[in-house]
Formats: structure tokens, C-alpha cells, sequence
């Protein structure tokens, strides 16, 4: 081996010798991650891991009432406003009167836009909004004042705050 080349055995030593090469291959690397996809197999894998526990403690029929709740979408502060209010157990059944109000509620809820990002089903809406609309809406869903609302919807929703902030940095 010629004496003037180095060989380079780690991630550390190549870095220190090529920062720039090093910092490229990192951003391709993340640029080439579909987050999307990531967040949405994450989420599906969770949903079935907590159904799969709810089916071997609650047994067949109640785990189904519950998969028609997760389904919805509904937040678990929804869904406890929901029981609250007496609609059972959020899956149908009780009088005609609690299901009327139960199906009344969910559609209000629904109606609002907003967002479970565990649910799947709705994922899409988080970014296809504006990052101040979703932070009014937390600020009416959870009854709290504008910078924690802005604090906690910019945790929940970073590539929407990311752009919001780009566009008001052009202003």
C-alpha cells in the first residue's frame, strides 16, 4: 500500500477527511425516505398491534365495536366527548335517541376537519390545510389560547409549520 493514501475505516474518519461528500450522501439519503409512507405504515402497524390486544382482552365482538371507532378517525379526546355525552360505546347500539346523537356528533366532529394523525384514513388533510387553520382548529377542539395551540400543532404537524414559517420568512 503507497504510504501517502490514508485508509479510511469509519463513518467518523471519513467525515472528518470529506465533510462535504459525507454531508451529501446524508442529505440524498433522507431526500430518497418517503416520511409519508413511514408515518402511515408506523401508524397502521400501532393501530393493529392496540386491535390485536383489545380482540385478546375484550374478546371478538367488543375488539369490532372498537375497530368501527378507530375507523372514524376520532381523536381520543373526541371519543371520550363522545362517551361523556352518554353515546355508549361510540360503535352503535343503545337507544334509537343516543344513536341519533352519537351519529349527530361524529358527523359534527368529522364536518370540523379535524385530524387524528393515527387514524390513516385522514392523514392527507393535516398538509393539504394551512398551518394557521390547524392551529384554530386545535385552539376550538381543545379550548386553549393560540401559543399553545401553535406550540402543540407545530409538534404534530412539522412539515406544515416548516412551510408556514418558509412563506412568512419571504414576506
Amino acid at each position: 500500500m503507497d504510504k501517502n493514501l490514508v485508509q479510511i475505516e469509519s463513518v467518523e474518519q471519513l467525515a472528518a477527511a470529506y465533510p462535504g461528500l459525507v454531508t451529501d450522501i446524508r442529505t440524498a439519503a433522507v431526500k430518497g425516505v418517503d416520511q409519508t409512507a413511514l408515518r402511515a405504515e408506523g401508524a397502521k402497524t400501532e393501530r393493529d398491534r392496540i386491535l390485536g390486544m383489545a380482540k385478546i382482552q375484550f374478546g371478538e365482538e367488543a375488539s369490532a365495536k372498537f375497530s368501527k371507532v378507530i375507523e372514524t378517525g376520532v381523536t381520543v379526546e373526541q371519543f371520550q366527548a363522545i362517551k361523556a355525552t352518554g353515546g355508549g360505546d361510540g360503535a352503535g347500539g343503545g337507544t334509537p335517541e343516543e344513536e341519533a346523537k352519537r351519529k349527530e356528533m361524529l358527523a359534527a366532529i368529522q364536518g370540523a376537519g379535524a385530524v387524528n394523525p393515527g387514524s390513516g384514513g385522514h392523514a392527507h388533510l393535516a398538509t393539504d390545510r394551512p398551518f394557521l387553520t390547524i392551529v384554530d382548529e386545535y385552539v376550538a377542539v381543545h379550548k386553549v389560547g393560540k401559543v399553545v395551540a401553535l406550540q402543540a400543532s407545530a409538534k404534530a404537524y412539522p412539515e406544515a409549520y416548516k412551510k408556514w414559517i418558509a412563506e412568512a420568512q419571504k414576506k
